[in-house]
């Protein structure tokens, strides 16, 4: 049967139609174009949707593929729509598991959601009408804004998603487990990985999602690796499939492989041991993740030991006491930030360098910069890569859609001094201020020249 995502607005609980092949409302209706020429064992860059052409994706199908049997699916979001990035990420994992693949041009970000349904949908349609899928193992991967749409998704297809990838991003809206979990009587049915870079500016948000996971009684892992706010790198990607393995093992969607199961425990627990010799902390939360991650399938008698010596030893203690001074420091800011963003139209006349001091900008710098204590560094690093992201991007919209350009241009010169050397941001300030300074008069320093470096130090 065709399962299709019905499309909504985003506070709207997302539902599927089950039938034939229904029409989804709003689809274009169009004759599909010339077949396309499907690779297997590479990529094909472009696929177009036959319930909608307009609809385009990449696909990847294992080397082994064969329609007699079915096999996983993995659908990716990108949220600018990079469709090849994510996929070549999860290319290798994908091959070596045996998952096909399908990453959308026309998923988006920070934006209307109705394009990412339509994506979703032409997608969905596809993988049950062109190729061999299992109809118990869908698996969504987003990032940013896509991972939180990912969770409607998974929510609208219940007999079918296995599994949730979500990278930079929390929740989509904050009741939605309870919302879910009394509509349905029932929690997720799917497992949900987590991760998140050490700098990304949604770090403490998919750090606490994380915790209310536990409390909901979803089954989830978090990874955290060397970045800001981007997909992971391609060791991580792997990792979240081979954990989805191992949940479909747990759920009964797949038959349990004790040999491999065996391995992969022991393998864990060998880094976790080698680990604890000269970091205490991330083997304690090596541990902590194994004896969740395996329980039911291995025997975690043992790495429960090692959790429970490692919580009573006093360099645990003072990591963890200290994560939590940094945690409190962190929510002090940004109730600073909102405040300084909120009355920033008020006051966007004050130079640069006030700007810069009101936020505390150069000690945040001066911070993130120091080596000796690494935890405050990347803490500070993430903070400033939001007073960043918030110049350099949110706010500065906001205003151009109120017409007053002339903040926007204050607040892309403010970002500027964060990450001087931003080619793209320099470039975006430069025709905004070409643009406005043909009709009026404006201080040159808010221009941005793209061949001069530095151009928006202010240190």
């Amino acid at each position: 049967m065709l399962m299709l995502l019905m499309t909504m607005s985003l506070s709207s609980a997302r539902s599927i139609v089950i039938a034939g092949l229904f029409l989804i409302p709003g689809a274009v209706q169009a004759s599909a174009p010339a077949t396309d020429t499907l690779a297997v064992g590479s990529v094909t860059d472009t696929v177009h949707a036959t319930s909608d052409p307009a609809q385009t994706y990449a696909l990847f199908l294992p080397s082994r593929y064969d329609a007699s049997r079915r096999w996983p699916l993995l659908v990716l979001m990108d949220p600018r729509g990079r469709a090849l990035i994510p996929l070549k990420l999860f290319q290798a994992v994908a091959e070596h598991y045996g998952y096909i693949v399908m990453s959308s041009y026309q998923t988006r970000s920070d934006g209307p959601v109705e394009p990412n349904d339509k994506a979703i949908n032409a997608l969905l349609a596809d993988a049950q009408t062109k190729y061999s899928i299992d109809p118990r193992r869908y698996y969504f991967a987003g990032f940013s804004g896509t991972g939180r749409l990912g969770w409607y998704y998974a929510f609208s297809v219940p007999a079918n998603a296995a599994g949730l990838i979500e990278v930079g991003a929390g929740l989509p809206e904050p009741g939605l487990l309870l919302r879910e979990r009394v509509g349905n009587d029932s929690t997720a049915s799917f497992a949900v990985f987590l991760s998140v870079g050490a700098t990304d500016f949604n770090y403490e948000e998919v750090f606490a999602l994380h915790a209310k996971l536990k409390l909901f009684g979803i089954r989830d892992h978090l990874q955290v690796f060397d970045g800001g706010h981007s997909w992971p790198p391609e060791s991580v990607c792997t990792d979240a499939i081979t954990w989805m393995q191992l949940q479909a093992m747990r759920d009964g969607r797949l038959a349990t492989d004790r040999r491999w199961v065996d391995s992969l425990f022991s393998a864990a627990a060998r880094h976790a041991d080698d680990l604890a010799t000269v970091d205490r902390y991330t083997a304690f939360l090596l541990y902590q993740q194994l004896e969740y991650d395996f329980a039911g399938l291995h025997d975690v008698a043992g790495v429960k030991l090692q959790v429970e010596r490692l919580a009573g030893s006093e360099s645990v203690k003072r990591v963890i006491s200290r994560l939590t001074y940094l945690s409190a420091a962190e929510e002090t800011f940004h109730r600073r930030e909102d405040s300084f963003f909120s009355t920033f139209a008020k006051n966007s006349q004050r130079g640069i360098d006030e700007l810069r001091e009101t936020l505390g900008l150069d000690a945040l710098g001066d911070r993130a910069a120091q080596k000796k204590d690494t935890l405050d560094a990347t803490a500070a690093a993430r903070l400033l890569s939001s007073v960043f992201v918030r110049a350099s991007f949110y706010e500065p919209q906001r205003f151009l859609v109120m017409g007053d350009t002339l903040s926007s241009l204050r607040l892309y010169r403010l970002a500027q001094t964060i990450h001087p050397d931003d080619p793209a941001l320099c470039s975006q300030r430069d025709r905004l201020y070409r643009a406005f300074a043909a009709s009026r008069s404006v201080p040159r320093e808010l221009g941005c020249d793209p061949n001069q470096k530095n151009s928006g130090s202010a240190r």
